[in-house]
């Protein structure tokens, strides 16, 4: 680096208290801007959110207030607008039992929170107790059954404690559902993918337009991909493009060449999806088609999470087949076989643990250990490692698979509801030791939002 001048420059504005900029002049022959964002997980910038308020409950047991029968007219109505699907309404002699789906809200204890006032308010007193069941994507996630009268209380301040109120409740299958209303959906915007810490390229990013469709024959069975077409890049800059390291099949190490070769669109995903409830506490997923961008083929997994455990166990089994670089519909001549049996646990909110043992995609057996800490505002870190049986210097670079990540709420962002959240993650070097599918593992997220651990973990947003 040249030194024309030993004098340096240097001048900074602090636009508010999330956004800064500055600007350098360096050695007399270097400008340099620099942007700023500082965030803290406690201090949303939409302070508690701007959301309208649930719905008002009534002092049940007072004739005047008291609706003479159960209007569930009404409630159907109130649920719609309050952001949830609802699935089936039915109404027995002192209790009412609401299958939802939760359209709208990231936190299940905040939509559970808005379900139960709704009917606390348009139920008669007759009706004591409600059973709200969660659905999503096909699946009864969760129960809970809901005191009508101790939720008054509660949330006019005479607390009486969250067992007298909320309780877990383990309730049969739906029987009969009202059948979907949109069979096919589908939507066009923008996406945005980074890459980070690749030596020669340490930031790249793309922006493109992407199209995404679903057709739902039934509740339980869907075909749905995505299309993706990149506008602004510098993924073709990247320089690494060695594929494969020692003895192992090139599995992922080849990631360059899809990044370049993809360029003129892609497809991103195609499959048929099945999912569906084997009983209360037991999911079963099935897929066949274009499972992700560099993978096609066929497999499924299941999941046994018991009600009121911290505990969840799971297997994966996956029979599966590289994609051409282009990632359209030709093939190249690899196949793998790979699955895990999976252990989870959720230490009471301290932090959550999770462990797949099995065969990874360049056919090395080992573990992957990930461990995370979750957050009541919907904040989430955590860091992975996997260990196989490929030595160290066969794996090459890195010596073994391992990355951290944070995933930020969208809700926390925009102070509005939302279900989205954006992943960061920061992972050294992509290897082919320790390889796997990234669609194989998908329900225990899906299902762990709606249980009763994370609910509790975030009560202080129920009447919110």
């Amino acid at each position: 680096m040249e030194v024309i001048s030993p004098w340096n420059l240097g001048a900074s504005y602090r636009v508010n208290d999330t956004v800064s900029l500055s600007a350098q002049y360096l050695n007399g022959s270097i400008l340099s801007l620099t942007a700023n964002i500082s965030m803290n997980p406690k201090r949303p910038p939409f302070g508690a959110g701007r959301e309208t308020a649930p719905v008002p409950m009534r002092v049940r047991g007072a004739s005047a207030s008291a609706p003479a029968e159960t209007d569930a007219a009404t409630i159907r109505q109130v649920l719609a607008v309050d952001g949830f699907e609802v699935l089936a309404l039915r109404a027995e002699a002192d209790f009412i039992r609401l299958d939802i789906r939760n359209t709208k809200y990231r936190s299940s204890a905040q939509a559970l929170g808005r379900a139960t006032a709704t009917l606390q308010r348009f139920t008669s007193d007759e009706i004591k107790n409600a059973i709200i069941v969660f659905h999503a994507r096909g699946l009864q996630l969760s129960s809970y059954k809901v005191d009508l009268e101790q939720a008054q209380n509660q949330q006019f301040g005479v607390w009486e404690g969250v067992a007298n109120v909320i309780t877990v409740d383990e309730v049969a299958i739906a029987p009969s559902l009202t059948p979907i209303k949109k069979k096919f959906t589908w939507g066009v915007g923008p996406y945005v993918s980074h890459r980070m810490f690749n030596p020669d390229l340490p930031l790249s990013l793309e922006l493109g337009a992407e199209g995404i469709a679903q057709y739902n024959f039934n509740p339980h069975l869907s075909l749905g991909g995505s299309v993706r077409k990149s506008v602004i890049t510098n993924f073709t800059e990247n320089k690494r493009l060695g594929a494969g390291y020692g003895d192992l099949p090139t599995v992922a190490s080849d990631w360059g060449y899809y990044d370049i070769e993809g360029q003129g669109g892609h497809i991103a995903a195609l499959n048929f999806t099945y999912v569906n409830n084997l009983t209360p506490n037991l999911f079963a997923r099935a897929h066949a088609g274009l499972l992700e961008a560099h993978w096609a083929g066929f497999g499924g997994e299941l999941l046994y999470m018991p009600t009121n455990s911290p505990f969840a166990l799971g297997l994966d089994l996956h029979r599966v087949r590289k994609r051409d670089y282009e990632m359209r519909l030709d093939l190249q001549d690899y196949e793998a076989a790979t699955g895990h049996v999976s252990a989870y646990l959720d230490a009471g909110g301290m932090f959550d643990l999770e462990v797949n043992v099995g065969r990874y995609l360049a056919g090395d057996w080992g573990a992957t250990t990930r461990v995370a800490r979750k957050f009541a505002n919907g904040w989430e870190i955590g860091a992975y490692a996997t260990l196989t049986d490929v030595p160290f210097e066969d794996f090459g670079e890195g010596s073994f698979d391992k990355g951290i990540y944070l995933k930020i709420p969208m809700d926390w962002m925009t102070g509005n509801p939302d279900s989205t959240r954006r992943v960061f993650e920061i992972r050294p070097i992509t290897r082919d030791g320790g390889a796997r599918l990234g669609t194989a593992r998908t329900l225990y997220g899906s299902v762990k939002m709606s249980r009763d651990t994370q609910v509790m973990r975030e009560y202080g947003r129920i009447w919110k």
